[in-house]
């Protein structure tokens, strides 16, 4: 089944559909705020938000009506066109018919390029201002319309350019006829679903140049990217954001580690080291006194920690239970004692160092306590007595007692635990270790006070609560940190040293200093890609406004019901027009848009050839008006048409069935013609008459309404319509006008010694006179048997006329047509002319005027038997 109208629209974007149901429900184009709110939506659906979006409403394109009727009735207030008369004004209605009749000169093709510029012809050649005169108003005309009877009047300037009240207004002139045979023409009339699809182009081109306004608008505001900064990585990054990343990926992408100023001074440094073996000796041996350094604190750390406190402390603890537990043996022991503090620690002490004297001086050879013979006290140098010796030995063995022991051996525990305490350096001696590091001055001298403080502490065993605790983690790490900081240095000199390596340096600090200007252009970088981002989303919507689809399906249709009919219509029209003869037929020339082009082309030719090469002047004329036709009535509208000087070039017969079509289109839609060829009038007025004439024979006919008019030119005024038309007036009305109106403002002009202008207006006068002697000699000697350019005679109740006529009738005729010749047509220098004398054209016009009279007054004579 083949896909609708309707569906085929379903299926385009949605802010499309919703641009259309705009168009279908306001029938006229967009104005900026609507295409901005257009853009709108096309942006929101791009981005896949959820809005509710005007639907196309189904069965939109049913089959349209005929439109309405339009019709131009007048052309008023016209300034600075050619030479026109400001006054020049043209009043068509009520006709469907208007035939504007007027000598070259008077204004006629004036009018008719006038209305071309105001209704957007295809083909509208310069129009000029009257260039004899120093004012040059602008060019401007009002226009009065009739739209289904109601009468609305719009107001045109060059400047402003067409009136699209006036688009559908078709003119056909000599311009028109050339580009038809010559050019590619542009179908001009387009049905309506393809005039729909024409707008919804113009809507999405629109759009488009509005989101690209809006692209336009998003100026990157990133600061140019530095030489330095573009061939590193992260200036490639940069140059090439992409609207799909997020910030925090930016972000993460351009960080910098905690190490990177360290890093960026070790590479600067390394690169620009002057003498980089003796830094590298530098290097070494301050790498080797933080070795030692390490060390030490390791060792004063290891021998402070807490398990060696922990060690100390019990052992502490244990010594001064044992020696509580040797004291009180000791008082029980010595409780008759005479002196207090026997067994205590100055007493042992006392003790031990008579032990010592007896043992290595007094009595060396001999054990102590040494109680024979002559031995004496070693403490008072007294002979012993038995009580004393008692007493002496009772205290040896005391002291080598088990009690003892244990409290001397728990004594002795703890104080070799206290002499391997470290040693912690004084302030000043502590400080000139670090002195070639003092960057850890500060976490070294919390060490070294925080160590102290724990030995004292230990060392007073006061208790596990009073020592204070060490953490060395803080020094260590400081000390590391240093170790790692020259030993990269170290290794950064080595690698600056090498050619392979030191380009691979100065690329990283390259790397390095492109993160920097990335750090300090990062809120830059970041509206950057919010830009991109916008950017993104604006062509993404642009590609929802692609014609092509629009495009393609319009010239879907264009074939359906453009192409194939306009061939069609074009042989129709040349039928109509008697020039079937012609071997020429239009063929499709190209596609843009969906706009539709066709030419014509000679059929059957052997060889290239142009129909302009090829056909005569007035054939070309006649084709071209057929191609005019076929191409613009295709439509079915009521909408004028303005022809000027349609048949300039025509034989008869052409001329015949051109004027028959034109009274024909007139029975659908107005038609005004321009045109100074009397023959066509008669065959226009003719055919009129005859379609007239044939609308009284059907019920509902309805006759083509005419109306003449005459423009005439008087005393540099040009385009004045005469208010009596010598070619309608009846003769004997339009003759007595010229004598009793006309004429007399001649000799109004005469006694005024205007010579100029009695020259002129005579000649005006002259010519008027010469066309009603014509038209007497035609519709009153004849009878209306023949008239001019009218193909068929009229001999009912006509022929018994003619026997009224006289010799002195045809030599009166004849004296006129003569005299009155020799003012309307040019003359040899030799025979020229005088000017008309007044007396001479009044005495031929009264003449002429009483010959009428008495020419229908005469009966006809009584036929012999």
């Amino acid at each position: 089944m083949p896909e609708t109208f309707d569906t085929w629209m379903g299926s385009q974007p949605q802010w499309l559909q919703s641009a259309a149901a705009d168009l279908l429900a306001s029938q006229k184009s967009p104005d900026e705020e609507r295409i901005t709110k257009f853009a709108d939506l096309c942006l929101l659906e791009a981005a896949g938000s959820k809005v509710d979006f005007p639907a196309f409403p189904a069965n939109a394109f049913d089959p349209a009506s005929q439109g309405v009727q339009v019709r131009l009735k007048r052309i008023e207030s016209v300034a600075g066109v050619n030479a026109l008369d400001p006054t020049a004004k043209l009043d068509f209605a009520p006709a469907d018919l208007a035939i504007v009749y007027g000598h070259n000169g008077t204004g006629k093709s004036g009018f008719a390029k006038l209305t071309k510029h105001a209704a957007s012809s295809r083909v509208s050649s310069t129009l000029l201002t009257n260039v004899f005169t120093a004012e040059q108003p602008d060019t401007s005309a009002d226009f009065v319309l009739e739209r289904d009877g109601a009468e609305t009047k719009v107001s045109w300037k060059a400047t402003a350019g067409p009136l699209p009240e006036m688009k559908q207004l078709h003119v056909f002139d000599a311009d028109v006829a050339r580009f038809y045979v010559t050019e590619k023409a542009e179908a001009s009339y387009e049905p309506r679903r393809l005039r729909f699809l024409t707008g919804l182009v113009d809507v999405c081109d629109r759009v488009r140049a509005e989101l690209q306004r809006r692209k336009g608008n998003l100026v990157s505001a990133l600061p140019a990217i530095p030489v330095a900064v573009k061939p590193t990585q992260a200036g490639t990054y940069v140059a090439n954001l992409k609207p799909s990343l997020t910030a925090d990926a930016v972000q993460l992408r351009l960080k910098r580690s905690a190490t990177h100023d360290e890093r960026v001074k070790s590479i600067q440094q390394a690169l620009a080291a002057p003498d980089p073996a003796t830094r590298t000796a530098q290097i070494d041996a301050t790498l080797t006194t933080l070795k030692n350094l390490a060390e030490k604190v390791d060792a004063i750390a290891l021998a402070l920690a807490d398990e060696q406190a922990s060690t100390l402390l019990k052992t502490a603890s244990a010594a001064q239970s044992l020696r509580k537990a040797a004291q009180a043996f000791a008082s029980k022991t010595f409780d008759q004692a005479g002196l207090p503090g026997v067994g205590g620690e100055p007493w042992r002490l006392m003790w031990e160092a008579a032990r010592t004297y007896s043992n290595t001086v007094a009595y060396p050879e001999h054990t102590f306590p040494y109680l024979e013979g002559d031995g004496l006290c070693p403490l008072c140098q007294q002979s012993f007595s038995q009580h004393a010796r008692s007493r002496i030995i009772s205290f040896e063995a005391f002291v080598r007692g088990e009690v003892e022991a244990q409290a001397r051996a728990a004594e002795h525990l703890h104080q070799q635990l206290l002499e391997a305490l470290p040693s912690i350096p004084k302030p000043d001696d502590w400080a000139a270790h670090f002195s070639q590091i003092p960057d850890c001055g500060p976490a070294t001298e919390v060490f070294r006070s925080a160590a102290t403080a724990r030995v004292n502490a230990l060392a007073a065993a006061s208790g596990p609560a009073s020592v204070p605790a060490l953490d060395s983690s803080t020094i260590k790490t400081a000390l590391e940190a240093r170790r790692l900081t020259l030993q990269n240095e170290r290794e950064l000199l080595q690698s600056a040293q090498n050619e392979g390596e030191r380009a691979k340096l100065e690329a990283e600090l390259a790397e390095l200093k492109a993160l920097d200007w990335c750090s300090e252009n990062l809120a830059a970088l970041l509206s950057e890609l919010n830009r991109l981002k916008q950017v993104a989303a604006v062509d993404a919507a642009a590609k929802l406004t692609n014609t092509a689809p629009l495009t393609k399906k319009k010239n879907e249709l264009a074939e359906e019901e453009l192409i194939g009919g306009y061939r069609n219509r074009f042989e129709k029209e040349l039928v109509a027009l008697g020039a079937q003869r012609l071997q020429v037929a239009p063929v499709e020339a190209g596609k843009l848009k969906g706009r539709i082009t066709f030419s014509l082309a000679i059929v059957g030719a052997k060889k290239p050839a142009q129909p302009g090469q090829v056909l005569s002047e007035g054939e070309a004329r006649v084709v071209a008006l057929a191609a005019f036709l076929a191409d613009v009535t295709v439509a079915g509208a009521r909408t004028p048409f303005v022809f000027d000087d349609p048949v300039s070039s025509l034989d008869i017969e052409f001329e015949e069935r051109v004027a028959e079509r034109l009274v024909a289109l007139s029975k659908t839609r107005q038609v005004i013609v321009f045109t100074h060829r009397l023959s066509l009038v008669t065959l226009l007025k003719e055919a009129a008459k005859k379609e007239s004439t044939a609308a009284k024979q059907i019920e509902s006919g309805k006759a083509v309404e005419l109306k003449e008019l005459s423009l005439r030119r008087l005393e540099g005024r040009i385009g004045l319509v005469t208010e009596t038309n010598v070619l309608e007036s009846r003769v004997d009305k339009a003759l007595n006008d010229l004598i009793g109106r006309r004429l007399a403002e001649a000799k109004k002009r005469a006694e005024a010694g205007d010579v100029e202008s009695y020259s002129a207006f005579m000649k005006g006068c002259c010519s008027d006179l010469r066309i009603l002697t014509e038209r007497t000699i035609e519709e009153e000697l004849l009878g209306g048997v023949v008239l001019r350019f009218r193909r068929a005679l009229v001999t009912k109740d006509k022929l018994t006329l003619l026997a009224k006529i006289t010799v002195e009738d045809c030599a009166l005729l004849d004296k006129l047509m003569t005299r009155l010749s020799s003012f309307e047509h040019s003359q040899p220098p030799e025979l020229a002319a005088g000017l008309p004398k007044f007396d001479e054209v009044l005495a031929d016009a009264n003449a002429l005027k009483s010959w009428v009279a008495a020419f229908r007054a005469r009966t006809v004579p009584a036929t012999k038997s």
